[in-house]
C-alpha cells in the first residue's frame, strides 16, 4: 500500500515496485450505471484508492479540483521510481456526490488518486471498516454510510455510486409525506424537525378527524305504538360450561315498545318452538293480548 508522510522537507510517497507497477498497468474500473443524473460525479475515469498507509489526499489530475489554491511552501513528493514530483497546491475534491475530501494535495506527476483513510476519519468524523472485497465509510454520529468501497488486485477502490442510503435521501419527499410518516404531527412539531416554511398543511385526514359534526344522521325513533305490537326474539349458545341443571342456551323476548325483556333458558335448541308457543299464552294469559309480529334474525330454531 502507499504511505505519504509529511516532515518539513520532503513529502515520501513510499510503493513497492510491484503495487507501483500494478496502479500504472490496471485496468480502468467499469462504469457504474447510476439509479438518477445526479448519483455520479465524472473524475476522468480516475478512481480513488483508499490508502490506510498515507497521511494526506493525493492526486494528479488537475481538473479534479472544486476549489484550488497554490503554494509554494510544499515539499516535493518522492515516488517508487525514485523521482521526485512538486506538490503545486491544495484544494477540495469531490470525487462522488456524497463525499467531499478538503486539503488535498495536488502532484502532476503523481500517477494514481490516493484517499487517506488518516485524514478522513478526522474531517468526517466517520469510521472505515475493511471486508475481504470490499470496505464500508460510515458517519459516527447519525451511523449513515456515506460511502463504499470494493477490491480490485489487492486494493480497495472507492465507489463513484452512491451508497443506497444515501440515493434514498436524494429522493424528494414533501412535507405533507413527513407528516404522514411521523403519525400527523402538527405544523409547528413538524417544523421544529424538518426545514418547512409552509403556512399550513392540507391533510385531509387531520381535517376530518377535527370535524365537531356527528358523521351519522340523528337516530328516528320509530318504536310500535302499543306494547307487543313488535316482539325482538333471539337466541344465544351453545355456552362451553352447563349451568347446575344442564342448561347451555337461552332465548330472549323483547317488547319493542316497553323494553320489557323475558329470558328463558334452554338445554337444547330443539326447545324453542315449545318456549315460544309458552310465551305467546304468557303473554295472552297475562294481559289479554296477542302478540302481532316476532322479529327474528332468520336462524333455523325460528323456522
Amino acid at each position: 500500500m502507499a504511505h505519504v508522510d509529511l516532515n518539513e522537507r520532503v513529502h515520501t510517497v513510499t510503493l513497492s515496485c510491484e503495487d507501483y507497477e500494478q496502479l500504472l498497468h490496471r485496468p480502468a474500473a467499469p462504469s457504474a450505471t447510476p439509479s438518477s443524473p445526479s448519483a455520479f460525479i465524472a473524475s476522468h475515469g480516475e478512481s480513488w484508492m483508499i490508502d490506510s498507509g498515507a497521511t494526506s489526499h493525493l492526486t494528479g489530475n488537475r481538473s479534479s479540483f472544486l476549489t484550488f489554491s497554490t503554494s509554494p511552501k510544499f515539499p516535493p513528493v518522492r515516488i517508487a521510481d525514485g523521482s521526485y514530483s512538486p506538490i503545486s497546491g491544495s484544494g477540495t475534491v469531490r470525487p462522488t456526490d456524497y463525499l467531499t475530501l478538503t486539503n488535498v494535495l495536488f502532484a502532476p506527476k503523481f500517477p494514481v488518486n490516493l484517499l487517506s483513510v488518516n485524514q478522513l476519519t478526522k474531517t468526517h468524523n466517520c469510521s472505515v471498516t475493511f471486508y475481504p472485497s470490499y470496505c464500508v465509510i460510515q458517519d459516527l454520529q447519525t451511523r449513515r454510510t456515506i460511502g463504499t468501497g470494493h477490491e480490485r488486485g489487492g486494493l480497495y477502490f472507492l465507489d463513484t455510486t452512491p451508497p443506497v442510503d444515501a440515493r434514498a435521501l436524494s429522493a424528494s419527499v414533501s412535507p405533507l409525506q413527513w407528516h404522514s410518516r411521523l403519525g400527523h404531527p402538527s405544523l409547528p412539531t413538524l417544523q421544529k424537525i424538518l426545514p418547512i416554511d409552509s403556512a399550513r398543511l392540507e391533510c385531509e385526514s387531520c381535517e376530518l378527524g377535527k370535524h365537531h359534526r356527528a358523521s351519522f344522521p340523528p337516530r328516528v325513533e320509530k318504536r310500535s305504538s302499543s306494547p307487543f305490537t313488535l316482539v325482538h326474539s333471539d337466541i344465544w349458545g351453545p355456552c362451553r360450561f352447563e349451568s347446575l341443571r344442564g342448561f347451555r342456551y337461552f332465548i330472549t323476548f323483547v317488547d319493542d315498545y316497553s323494553r320489557m325483556t323475558w329470558v328463558y333458558l334452554l338445554k337444547d335448541r330443539s326447545q324453542v318452538p315449545t318456549i315460544i308457543t309458552s310465551f305467546y299464552n304468557e303473554i295472552y294469559t297475562q294481559f289479554s293480548v296477542n302478540i302481532r309480529i316476532l322479529r327474528t334474525d332468520n336462524a333455523l330454531e325460528f323456522v
